[in-house]
């Protein structure tokens, strides 16, 4: 049964938490040309993710550095009662449960894909550029029962966990951290680059950017600053969720400019503060776990924006759906079982999202 608790609304596995904890580590990077600069006040809130700024100004997005900070009236007027849809990362398993969950959604009348602006990090990012390619839900779902094509067999490994879990808890500073481990991911000797191109130029469903607001996040391996990019910057779409996707040691970064980036999950699994300002958020992680105040969890990040007046609705794998996905998140073999478990949960899911999403309860709108 659906509970609704300090605005986030939770079905058998959502969170329900009584206490919001903000470091003040976040980022806020604007980049223009190479440069980083300080945005102004104006630009702090996150309607400047959907609305009006410059190409220039676009280019790569700000995040906000404290999530309850002062914005202006007019921005905040302008994102009431809009939709977020914040998809995390979690291998090509957490894609097949994620699509699962969409169409199992899709099934009972919650339309996901309507959101204002999706939000996709490493796997989130995939699978928000499938549900914007404007494919129906069941399409998506039953090409992931379909038998994998083949490519290179990967694992994220326990060296590869415990390499991460030393750097978090032994890092004050989260820019830092992520320039060591930065460091180690342009070291690292993996699969060519071009190889791991035309991995996601067959894999996307398109090579351009999608008409909704798909953003897409990355870290610049170098130095470790925090990025977003979408339609209005110079990146290709397949370029950056390339980005999004390089797991550190195990897939190369990517090259967008001069710049070298790695996946959006360094800086956090599922970068849900980008939803910050947005009145509904649905945040759907395959990977519920953060590490300690540098790289916080789904569920903190998501009562930062019940905390400050959102209506959230967290889900997670259940237990059948962790049986499903296994150990290793890269098992191609594992993606049919994955997304049939997806679209199972989504039974128990669906009153909670419905709370958050539909503002009547009644029939999604599209």
């Amino acid at each position: 049964m659906a509970r609704t608790w300090r605005g986030i609304s939770a079905g058998g596995t959502g969170d329900l938490l009584d206490s919001v904890s903000d470091d003040g580590a976040h980022d806020l990077v604007w980049q223009r040309r190479g440069d980083s600069e300080p945005l102004s006040d104006a630009c702090q809130c996150p309607a400047a993710l959907s609305g009006g700024r410059s190409r220039l100004n676009r280019r790569v997005l700000p995040v906000p550095r404290h999530l309850e900070s002062a914005a202006p009236d007019g921005c905040t007027r302008e994102v009431m009662d809009r939709r977020a849809l914040v998809l995390g990362g979690g291998g090509v398993t957490g894609i097949a449960w994620e699509i699962g969950v969409i169409a199992g959604l899709a099934d009972r009348g919650i339309d996901l894909a309507a959101a204002d602006v999706i939000i996709g990090t490493s796997a989130g990012s995939v699978a928000g550029a499938d549900i914007t390619c404007g494919q129906e839900p069941e399409a998506l779902y039953q090409a992931q029962l379909a038998p994998p094509d083949p490519e290179p067999a990967a694992r994220i490994g326990w060296g590869l966990i415990g390499r991460l879990l030393w750097v978090m808890n032994t890092s004050r500073d989260p820019v830092r951290a992520r320039v060591r481990i930065g460091h180690w991911a342009l070291a690292a000797r993996t699969m060519p680059e071009a190889d791991r191109r035309k991995v996601f130029e067959a894999r996307l469903p398109a090579s351009g950017w999608p008409a909704k607001m798909l953003k897409v996040t990355a870290v610049d391996a170098r130095t470790g600053e925090f990025v977003v990019f979408d339609s209005a910057g110079e990146a290709g779409l397949v370029d950056a969720v390339g980005a999004s996707c390089a797991v550190p040691g195990v897939w190369p970064p990517v090259t967008i400019g001069n710049r070298r980036f790695m996946d959006g999950g360094v800086r956090s699994v599922a970068n849900a503060d980008l939803a910050a300002r947005y009145e509904r958020v649905v945040i759907v992680a395959p990977v519920a776990q953060g590490i300690g105040p540098i790289m916080p969890s789904p569920g903190r990040q998501a009562a930062a924006l019940a905390a400050a007046g959102a209506r959230v609705a967290l889900v997670r794998p259940d237990r059948a759906a962790l049986r499903a996905i296994g150990h290793n998140v890269l098992d191609v073999s594992r993606r049919a079982a994955a997304a049939t478990a997806g679209r199972a949960q989504a039974a128990a899911e669906a009153v909670a999202v419905r709370t958050v999403w539909q503002a009547d309860g009644g029939p999604a709108a599209s």
